[in-house]
Parts: C-alpha cells; sequence; structure tokens
C-alpha cells in the first residue's frame, strides 16, 4: 500500500510538470507553520520507562514554514517543520528532536477572493536525534579526554510521503501598489513512512532498537504573504 502512494505521488509530479512549463508563475505565497504533529514513539517510551526515564507524548509542538509558487491553479513548493522535546531519568536527561522536509505538488480551489482551498501531496523525509546528557557531567579537560563519556547521541531517519488540505482566508491588499495580502490559514496532513526508520550511532548501525515513525497526522496554522506579479488580477 505504501508503495502505490508513492508511485501515485511520484507519477503525479510528473504528470503535473507539463502543466508549469507552458505558463509562467505569477503568484507566490509562503509564511510560518505552528502546530502540533504525531509521530509514534510507544516502542521508545517503553524502553524508556524500563531504564527509569520520562516518556514522550505522541504528539508534540511543531514550528516551520512553507512556500508555494502559482501556474494558473497549480502550486508548487515545499515545507519544512521540527520539534523538540525532553525528560528527565535517573542518570541523564533525554531530548528528543526532530525536522521533516518535502517537494509539495498542488491545486489549488478558490472559491471567492477572500479564501482559497489547496489539495496538495508532498515526497520527502524526515530526521530524527535521540541525545543523552548526564545529569552530573564531567567538567575537567583531562578526565574527559582519559574517559570520553560524557554523553550519547543517536540519530535516524526515514523516507516520507504525505496528503494534505490548506484552506486560507486572505486579508485585504496593501503596500505601494496593493499587490500583497496576508494569509491566515489551517493546514491538515496526514504522513505516510515509506521506510522503517533506522538508528544509527557515529553512522554505525544500531541493533536491538526500538521502533519510532515520524507517520501520522499534523495539524498547523499557516500564517504567512501572498505577493501577485502587476497585471495578474
Amino acid at each position: 500500500m505504501k508503495r502505490l502512494v508513492a508511485a501515485f505521488l511520484v507519477a503525479g509530479f510528473v504528470v503535473s510538470g507539463a502543466a508549469f512549463g507552458a505558463e509562467k508563475a505569477k503568484e507566490g505565497v509562503g509564511g510560518v507553520l505552528l502546530g502540533i504533529s504525531s509521530r509514534s514513539v510507544e516502542s521508545l517510551n517503553s524502553r524508556l520507562r524500563a531504564e527509569g526515564y520520562g516518556t514522550f507524548p505522541s504528539t508534540a509542538f511543531s514550528l516551520g514554514g512553507w512556500g508555494w509558487g502559482v501556474r494558473g491553479n497549480w502550486v508548487f513548493g515545499g515545507s519544512g517543520t521540527g520539534f523538540v522535546n525532553q525528560v528527565d531519568g535517573q542518570i541523564a536527561t533525554a531530548t528528543l528532536s526532530g525536522g521533516l522536509g518535502f517537494f509539495e505538488l498542488g491545486y489549488r480551489v478558490e472559491s471567492a477572493k477572500a479564501s482559497q482551498v489547496v489539495g496538495f501531496a508532498g515526497f520527502g523525509g524526515g530526521g530524527y536525534t535521540l541525545k543523552l546528557v548526564p545529569l552530573e557531567v564531567e567538567q575537567d579537560f583531562n578526565q574527559i579526554l582519559r574517559h570520553p563519556r560524557t554523553g550519547s547521541e543517536m540519530t535516524g531517519g526515514q523516507v516520507l510521503a504525505k496528503l494534505g488540505v490548506q484552506i486560507d482566508w486572505i486579508g485585504p491588499k496593501f503596500g505601494k501598489e496593493k499587490r500583497t495580502n496576508l494569509t491566515v490559514g489551517v493546514r491538515l496532513e496526514y504522513i505516510i513512512g515509506l521506510t522503517s526508520p533506522a538508528w544509527k550511532v557515529e553512522n554505525v548501525d544500531l541493533r536491538n532498537a526500538p521502533d519510532l515513525s515520524l507517520d501520522g497526522f499534523q495539524l498547523t496554522l499557516a500564517v504567512g504573504f501572498r505577493g501577485i506579479e502587476p497585471g495578474t488580477d
């Protein structure tokens, strides 16, 4: 099923590329993304709990941005978001951080001058880092050289795809030539993991690692600006 979704997305990108070549982009929109994202951390949490650590929530605050060019009703561009969470343990603090980035292609349905709806698909990837820092850190330089165990950092990543919809409310034009609008919207996405996550430490594969996946829903507030080339409207 995941391979079928990936094939559908790639085919859509290729076929729709022909529509971009015939017309110059005369409009652009982009801004800040602020919201929550879900991820599968149950397996990781069971390992942390067993070793006396706190557990990470299945949803995390996310922050990022997006940008689209517009040709006709087609939109193309990309987006990226990131998250950070921290929990304490008996001997160390654990920090889980990650980021997701996508190329996006979509189609816009503009129902009125003051609003627009865009359905889109995305293809990209995500990465994450689990960093463990001891509660008591060695502060003597020579001791660190002799016993270099001041912390551990494990990383992972996976290939991702997504389907989403964004609804924007478009404010009145402003600026010297009245070609810019403030936009406020809501973006809902479902992210699909196309590959199994792989844990590494210093680029070496880890054995007996827990499952962790960045797939799931992401809901964000999208605040930005739209610019229109003179003569377009």
